[in-house]
């Protein structure tokens, strides 16, 4: 069974994995070229069109700045899976730092997390912070 959730607005800051760079390829690699286009998009409106991108994303003025610094850096971000990255609402009931190491792996084959500007992900995918 898949079971799609949607991702949060918040997120864990910070990870140790490696960056996705160019190449996000994550567990759906027919969506590298899609990805890269708007991970550029991004990148370029953080750096350029930063009120509007704000605006855009409806964010809260005290989190403009790190969500503009979060997306301009997300190609060289550190990593993380998308069930630790993601906390909002429905993970913080998933609790995912109490799963049973079965229960993880488990989630990381059933459940895909449809995001934004990464589209599906598994639950493994490592994924750097962005807004």
């Amino acid at each position: 069974m898949i079971i799609l959730v949607p991702p949060s607005e918040a997120k864990a800051s910070g990870g140790d994995g490696a960056p996705v760079g160019r190449r996000p390829v994550l567990s759906t690699p027919r969506l590298v070229g899609p990805r890269r286009v708007l991970l550029d998009a991004l990148r370029t409106a953080a750096r350029q069109e930063p009120v509007a991108l704000a605006s855009g994303l409806k964010l809260p003025t005290s989190a403009v700045a790190d969500a503009l610094r979060a997306n301009a850096r997300a190609a060289t971000a550190p990593t993380m899976p998308a069930l630790q990255r993601y906390t909002g609402v429905l993970f913080q009931s998933l609790s995912p730092a109490t799963l049973s190491a079965a229960a993880v792996a488990r989630a990381e084959e059933q459940v895909i997390v449809v995001s934004g500007l990464w589209g599906p992900v598994r639950a493994g995918d490592l994924v750097p912070d962005y807004r």
